[in-house]
């Protein structure tokens, strides 16, 4: 009998993880820019496309600097925050509540090269920052 209920539960571990995959391409699929970490976060904390009560820290980084100027009126424009701006342009970070919807307009920017996110709770704090170190680096976290 116990061979039998293990053997079930190997069944259901498999199901789960190949749906966990089909979970991780869809991902990718639509949200490619945006880190799969964040995305779960989100979906488990907000019911909305377009509506979130719960704050995030969003980092944005880019293949190559981007006008400070530029990149303050598009998140003044989408979410009415002013986004602080590190690694000589090529890294912004933006203390909001997060939507899809958001994510979907950063990432649609061709020079955006990955989106990073922490959950802040339902008031903003600082947390950790991504630094960005190029195209031969990964970046890193930083808790400094």
């Amino acid at each position: 009998m116990a061979e039998q209920k293990y053997n079930e539960v190997k069944v259901a571990y498999e199901d789960i993880k190949q749906k966990y995959g089909e979970l991780q391409n869809a991902y990718k699929k639509y949200f490619p820019k945006v880190d799969s970490t964040l995305i779960e976060d989100l979906l488990l904390r907000s019911a909305s496309f377009d509506k979130n009560e719960h704050q995030y820290a969003i980092n944005v980084i880019t293949k190559t600097p981007v006008d400070t100027e530029v990149a303050r009126n598009f998140f003044l424009e989408k979410i009415d925050q002013v986004p602080s701006s590190y690694e000589k342009g090529t890294h912004y970070l933006v203390n909001t509540k997060a939507t899809f919807a958001f994510l979907y307009d950063i990432q649609s920017f061709d020079n955006v090269d990955k989106i990073y996110g922490d959950y802040e709770g339902f008031t903003s704090t600082v947390g950790n920052i991504y630094e960005h170190r190029g195209t031969n680096e990964q970046s890193r976290i930083s808790n400094e």
